[in-house]
């Protein structure tokens, strides 16, 4: 007899033990579905991302690729499709001169505590006449 009660409290064990184990089961396969599903919802997201990158890396690539074409829509104003509208007008062909060395540079004094006080109409019209007084010694070229 104490063989079957023993059997028979076995038996229970085994009983409560495939019961655990099987809510052991049900609980990884819901963690390992809730994970699955977050490393989906992760890669749609990262996957948007990329695109948007994507996009950007192509606009960035044709633009180098066709300066003329992006230069166009600068001066044309193509402000509709994301371009600046206060872009300058008439810098399609533009002529700078570049000043080299000191003897193109006019001479440069320092202000008084007293010039710099002064108001800036004042100030602009006494630098015109600087300005003048440079053109005049012959070290400014016409463009």
């Amino acid at each position: 007899m104490c063989f079957l009660s023993n059997w028979y409290q076995t038996e229970r064990k085994v009983k409560v033990l495939e019961g655990e184990l099987g809510k052991l089961k049900s609980n990884f396969e819901e963690k390992i579905s809730d994970f699955q599903n977050q490393i989906a919802s992760v890669n749609e997201r990262m996957e948007g991302k990329f695109a948007g990158v994507e996009d950007m890396l192509k606009k960035l690539l044709e633009a180098k690729s066709n300066p003329a074409t992006s230069e166009a829509k600068e001066t044309i104003g193509g402000h509709e499709r994301g371009g600046n509208p206060n872009t300058f007008r008439g810098w399609e062909n533009p002529k700078v001169e570049i000043l080299e060395g000191e003897d193109r540079i006019p001479p440069l004094e320092p202000l008084s505590r007293e010039e710099m006080s002064i108001g800036y109409e004042r100030r602009g019209a006494e630098f015109e006449s600087r300005g003048d007084e440079f053109d005049r010694r012959g070290h400014a070229q016409e463009l």
